[in-house]
């Protein structure tokens, strides 16, 4: 994988889309409600939860590699 530049470049910019994924919903709720409570409602709902909920789905559906699986 570290060969393939696709890859290399997502993971060159993967603080970049994290830090965008958050602003960009406390900018919008921000600029609607126009005020602080609500950008910090947009930080919330569109960021912080919307990322919990993405990996908690995500980990849920990929199966650990048998290696790191507990064999009793």
């Amino acid at each position: 994988m570290v060969h393939n530049p696709t890859i290399v470049k997502i993971n060159q910019l993967y603080l970049i889309w994290i830090i965008l994924g958050l602003a960009i919903p406390t900018a919008i709720e921000g600029i609607l409600t126009g005020s602080s409570i609500g950008a910090f409602q947009g930080f919330m709902w569109g960021g912080i939860v919307r990322i919990f909920l993405f990996t908690t789905r995500l980990g849920a559906s990929i199966p650990l590699p048998t290696s790191l699986v507990a064999t009793v």
